[in-house]
């Protein structure tokens, strides 16, 4: 089953699969993601009423798992990320490249749809300052439990259809700029992890994590102007002709 919710900035997607496992997904605009967002998701409802206590680690930042076991907050789903970015006009800025080859070492990447114009590739991982990638427009027949229950499955034939003979690679520089960066939390600690590693990125950056989305809202232009005109009434002015 799929719940779609759309928000301003975002757009949410709620999976929930028939057993105990629960992952959420959250797309994410613009290459910045908001805790807010994150926490209104992951966490137990309980957590979120609660709020944050004194000495307490509710609020990601600054928190590391490994030093203060025990006081995150608790997720009730894992997270899928997935972060829409477009590093260029007509061609990849090559002033990104050494920061997407870095996320792709991440381990909670899984990933990036991309690939050049009119070829569509998923990226997979790299080597050197090229992309290793996979071609989904080869398709095949999906393994049904009838298929693995068979002891002749999997043959030689299907085998095949799994793997590639060859890696496939392409040149960074090649891409098209227009691609998706997928990341994959399962808690909390995963999150927090992911955090540091977007904050220690060097050089032109595409990836951001900010506490709360910013607020656009703005004064009363009339409230605006009489406290314009006070402040004018403060002023002193002297004649020096």
């Amino acid at each position: 089953r799929t719940l779609k919710k759309e928000t301003k900035e975002s757009e949410e997607f709620v999976l929930l699969s028939g057993g105990q496992q629960q992952l959420t997904m959250l797309v994410a605009d613009q290459g910045t993601i908001y805790v807010d967002d994150v926490r209104n998701l992951c966490e137990v409802e309980n957590n979120r009423q609660t709020g944050k206590k004194e000495n307490d680690a509710t609020e990601l930042e600054g928190n590391d798992p490994l030093l203060r076991p025990g006081v995150l907050p608790v997720w009730s789903t894992a997270l899928f990320l997935l972060i829409p970015v477009r590093l260029g006009l007509n061609y990849i800025n090559p002033d990104y490249i050494p920061a997407l080859l870095k996320i792709l070492k991440f381990p909670q990447c899984v990933g990036m749809i991309g690939g050049k114009p009119s070829h569509s590739l998923f990226f997979i991982g790299s080597q050197d300052t090229r992309l290793l990638y996979l071609d989904p427009h080869t398709v095949h027949d999906a393994a049904t439990n009838e298929n693995c229950e068979d002891t002749s499955f999997p043959d030689k034939e299907n085998i095949t259809t799994y793997h590639c003979n060859d890696p496939k690679l392409m040149a960074a520089s090649e891409i098209d700029p227009s691609l998706a960066i997928g990341f994959y939390c399962k808690s909390v600690g995963d999150f927090m992890d992911l955090r540091g590693r977007i904050g220690q990125l060097e050089g032109p950056v595409f990836l951001s994590v900010m506490d709360k989305k910013p607020s656009y809202d703005f004064d009363d232009p009339e409230e605006g102007e009489d406290a314009e005109g006070e402040e004018e009434d403060d002023d002193e002015w002297y004649d020096i002709s």
